[in-house]
């Protein structure tokens, strides 16, 4: 009877061990903000961005692509001697392309052309200022990639899937609740959506852990958001995407395949941002903008972190709980 019990324990213990093991590789905590190599660092100065918002000079040489109709260069509302990014959202508008435009979208190559990053690292500051009607949502900066900047063309976004290319923006909601939002290769969405807080739409992108952090408490202030990609290894779901909000890690997800194909990787800025969504019931009621600052990117060829796997965690469960059911069959 006795032995009839510790195996039955066996098995209990090694199932256990197999859902921990799924569980830590999903979301395996970070120590913080992941350090890169300092020596590739992209940072914008925005008083460059004059009179030409767009210049490839100004966005790290690279090619630079798609709409800023709505961006402007004001100040800090909090330091006038601070230059920032002012983006509009006319009343009515949503999308930069919508019949009533607004806001802007585009993607700056700043790692340069015929290159690519294995890890890298985007930070900002966003303001929303008081009395910001979140409406539905809109969009916010991240990063984009592909084999080159030249896969992006559109692709990655607006409905647009691509199996070459995809992108990382965050998005705000109703009453300011914030995401991740993703274009992922379509062989990644079965993991993704089965995890707590996703949620997918095949014409569309993934919102990742919907509801981590929220904006409405940022209301006339600045906000840092830190933005960490690293790809994945050819064939396996082990890409990493962090986003830290004022250097508080609120996502940490360690299954992303952001590639399906070899020599893909980070790219691009995706400097997005506008209400939508892709119907006029996204639509801002009212006239209003963000602002940014403090833009820049880290960026490296190699990775940053070591993805631990569930067979290097399976294997001291299991030997331990091995040598206690024969250390008691012998005692038998």
């Amino acid at each position: 009877m006795l032995r009839v019990l510790l195996i039955s324990l066996l098995g209990i213990q090694l199932v256990n061990s197999h859902f921990i093991d799924l569980a830590d590789t999903r979301s395996e905590p970070a120590a913080g903000i992941p350090k890169l190599n300092a020596s590739a660092t992209w940072v914008l100065n925005i008083n460059s961005l004059k009179p030409n918002f767009l210049a490839s000079s100004s966005w790290g040489g690279g090619s630079v692509s798609g709409v800023d109709t709505y961006a402007s260069i004001t100040t800090d509302p909090r330091n006038k001697s601070t230059a920032a990014i002012q983006v509009t959202y006319p009343a009515g508008s949503w999308t930069p392309l919508s019949p009533v435009p607004g806001g802007v979208s585009f993607f700056a190559n700043v790692i340069g052309s015929n290159r690519v990053a294995t890890s890298a690292l985007l930070h900002y500051d966003v303001y929303f200022p008081l009395g910001f009607d979140f409406q539905l949502g809109g969009k916010l900066p991240g990063l984009a990639g592909g084999s080159s900047a030249d896969s992006l063309n559109n692709n990655c976004q607006g409905g647009n899937h691509s199996d070459s290319c995809f992108s990382i923006r965050l998005m705000w909601r109703t009453s300011g609740v914030a995401e991740a939002y993703a274009y992922l290769p379509t062989s990644n969405n079965n993991l993704l959506c089965g995890q707590k807080g996703n949620v997918c739409n095949d014409a569309y992108g993934i919102s990742i852990n919907r509801g981590s952090w929220s904006f409405a408490n940022a209301l006339g202030t600045w906000t840092s958001i830190t933005v960490f990609s690293q790809m994945n290894t050819l064939g396996n779901s082990d890409g990493i995407l962090g986003v830290y909000v004022n250097g508080s890690q609120k996502i940490y997800n360690q299954n992303i395949q952001y590639s399906t194909t070899p020599g893909e990787g980070v790219t691009s800025l995706f400097f997005s941002s506008f209400f939508g969504g892709s119907t006029i019931d996204w639509a801002t009621p009212n006239q209003t903008y963000t602002m940014y600052r403090s833009i820049n990117m880290s960026y490296q060829a190699t990775p940053v972190v070591q993805v631990s796997k569930a067979s290097t965690v399976q294997l001291p469960h299991l030997v331990l709980v091995m040598l206690i059911l024969v250390l008691s069959l012998r005692n038998l």
